[in-house]
């Protein structure tokens, strides 16, 4: 199945700067991957809400780039409207696919050239586990990541994931050690399920608001002690 045939012949580099940094954007069609690059190789929380993406006529969009996870997230939720959304995994060469119209596609490979999707695999053997963390001192809902057995899952584990039943009314905040292409996912499927959605990043401390819905503002960093939160056993479905 090739999804680039509706994709317009699209030829475009796109850059946005500021003064504290420079992130450069490029998206060069019929291949749906859009590449980003830190040309600074630093960027801060606060320079978040400073991007500009571009507007992509694309119905597949793949990213690509090095950058937190918490850029990721933002990158995911500014293109959640597309029919495709996946990130490039250098392994397989292949992108991995976060977001689409159909289940069944979520963990996917997608080609980077000629836009087919195939199962994938990586030869890994842990087994992802989410739990609900809560704490009597925030309303922030954690949803902590493991893998057990193995550092790394394969991306077909996407598509069995249980999901911890959150509350929609407090704010969701992910946490551990994982993939690109599943925070990613995470992303995609709880942040319009809370007031906002933020990323931790244990070299900054705290979590980083990537989509709102609320007053907090994309970049703002959050204080969390994990150490006040606690596992809210029944809340898986």
């Amino acid at each position: 199945m090739n999804l680039l045939g509706e994709s317009k012949n699209l030829n475009m580099s796109y850059s946005t700067k500021n003064s504290g940094m420079s992130v450069k954007f490029e998206f060069k069609s019929p291949s749906p991957v859009l590449e980003f690059q830190i040309l600074n190789s630093i960027l801060t929380p606060d320079q978040l809400a400073e991007l500009s993406p571009p507007q992509i006529n694309s119905n597949v969009v793949i990213l690509s780039g090095r950058g937190p996870l918490w850029l990721y997230s933002y990158l995911v939720h500014e293109y959640h409207f597309k029919r495709i959304v996946a990130t490039f995994e250098p392994r397989l060469n292949k992108g991995i696919v976060v977001i689409s119209v159909s289940d069944n596609d979520i963990g996917k490979g997608i080609d980077i050239e000629s836009g087919k999707l195939e199962d994938v695999k990586l030869g890994a053997n842990g087994k992802l586990k989410l739990e609900l963390l809560v704490s009597e001192k925030s309303n922030i809902q954690i949803i902590k990541v493991s893998i057990e057995g193995d550092r790394f899952i394969e991306p077909s584990e996407m598509k069995n994931i249980n999901y911890p039943d959150v509350d929609m009314t407090k704010p969701i905040v992910i946490f551990g050690f994982m993939p690109v292409w599943l925070a990613s996912r995470l992303t995609a499927y709880y942040v319009h399920r809370c007031p906002y959605f933020a990323v931790y990043d244990p070299r900054i401390g705290g979590a980083i608001v990537t989509a709102t819905h609320s007053k907090k503002k994309v970049g703002e960093v959050i204080e969390i002690d994990i150490k006040d939160f606690r596992i809210k056993r029944w809340n898986i479905k």
